[in-house]
């Protein structure tokens, strides 16, 4: 029987329900699925993320307002990603954290045919950081060895 072992992610996905997230890149935010289906928007769109009153709000841009959502899968859907620096450092942007705003759909208010989704501060959430393992020079010898017996064998 032949035994795996997982190279790709081991950690189950975690169902983040209707969020905007300001990633731990600067500058950079995340949109849920379920938050992009609330706000109507897909990859290509445009995101506005504006303030009023002390609260954050996010908007279906256009005409080029806002930052240009992009996917990282080809069907265009999964989480988007959107740049906007200022609009990260105002909401509390953080290269060692992920800030996760949720959306209130049941208080989004509307003015001049546009729909602003409030959004709530839920947590911060340290960065994972990556493990990688390292090659160390014995499993490189090792390797170099059995090649040379190998060109010794021929």
């Amino acid at each position: 029987m032949l035994q795996f072992k997982s190279l790709t992610n081991v950690r189950p996905t975690k169902d983040l329900g209707c969020q905007i997230i300001c990633a731990p890149t600067e500058g950079q935010f995340k949109v849920t699925p379920e938050a992009a289906d609330v706000l109507g928007v897909v990859s290509g769109d445009y995101l506005q993320l504006v303030e009023a009153d002390g609260t954050f709000y996010a908007v279906k841009g256009g005409d080029g307002l806002g930052g240009k959502l992009a996917s990282s899968n080809k069907t265009g859907g999964g989480v988007l990603t959107l740049s906007a620096a200022a609009a990260w450092q105002e909401m509390d942007g953080n290269e060692a954290f992920n800030t996760h705003y949720d959306i209130n759909e049941e208080n989004a208010v509307e003015q001049e045919d546009r729909k602003y989704y409030p959004l709530t501060f839920v947590e911060k959430v340290e960065k994972q950081a990556r493990i990688r393992k390292e090659k160390t020079d014995e499993v490189a010898n090792e390797v170099v060895t059995e090649t040379e017996e190998a060109f010794d064998d021929m």
